[in-house]
């Protein structure tokens, strides 16, 4: 065995020494919408959501997550701090699915054998991307509802934060709160129906109906930011355990 094929294997051994771990999960939690309707992030807007997960923990210090998202939203002009968008009082609701890829980062030694400190518990970071769509979204203004939908998926940048603890020798539970991004422009600023021209003037539709004639500042309560929406859950995860190498220090 050469050099090369030596450092190979020895660095597989201790990745498989170190915590090498395979798990599936089911967790459920809330989605949350920010926008045109709603430029602050208000809780009043959470909506039910369940999602599932599986995570690869292939070192001490970072796992890879892949998991999937189905659940609801909406967003209120009535919720709004701005009288303009109580004025014009639209607001949506739907069905929001998404599926992506997450690299996550552990704080300290979870779950993590081979190594004099072993931590039952971490804070995680996260980034990741994804795909998402929207198979049905309700409009209502002025009395009147109608209906679409977002039917082919659109990408989005996903980070966040969370937890993870161990449970038991086979169960985990984690929690994390993300913000999803959605990465092109025209699909993320249309997320909750409003949006704007290629040169960054908007629609009529945009505006406040009784002051159309004013400056834009006044005529319309849409904040120029891209829309985004947030997940916070919680997952209990079982863990298929890998390779466990003894610990020479004990």
């Amino acid at each position: 065995m050469n050099k090369t094929h030596l450092i190979g294997f020895l660095f597989l051994f201790s990745i498989a020494c170190h915590g090498q771990a395979l798990e599936v999960g089911l967790g459920t939690g809330a989605t949350f919408y920010r926008g045109d309707l709603n430029p602050n992030f208000n809780p009043l807007l959470a909506r039910p959501a369940a999602n599932v997960m599986v995570r690869y923990n292939f070192s001490r210090a970072f796992s890879l997550k892949g998991r999937s998202m189905y659940g609801f939203i909406t967003g209120k002009d009535g919720l709004s701090s701005n009288p303009l968008n109580k004025a014009r009082d639209w607001h949506f609701d739907g069905q929001i699915m998404n599926w992506g890829l997450d690299l996550e980062y552990n704080f300290l030694n979870f779950r993590a054998s081979g190594t004099i400190v072993r931590s039952k518990w971490t804070p995680i970071l996260f980034l990741g991307i994804e795909q998402y769509r929207m198979p049905k979204r309700n409009f209502h203004a002025n009395g009147l509802t109608f209906s679409d939908e977002v039917d082919s998926p659109s990408k989005a940048l996903s980070y966040g934060f969370g937890y993870k603890k161990e449970l038991n020798a086979k169960l985990n539970i984690s929690g994390s709160f993300g913000c999803k991004l959605a990465m092109e422009k025209s699909n993320s600023d249309y997320f909750d129906g409003f949006g704007y021209f290629d040169d960054e003037t908007e629609p009529y539709k945009n505006t406040y109906p009784d002051i159309v004639g004013e400056p834009l500042k006044y005529s319309t309560p849409n904040a120029h930011v891209r829309d985004r929406f947030f997940y916070a859950n919680v997952t209990l995860s079982y863990v298929f355990s890998g390779v466990r190498c003894p610990n020479p220090r004990r």
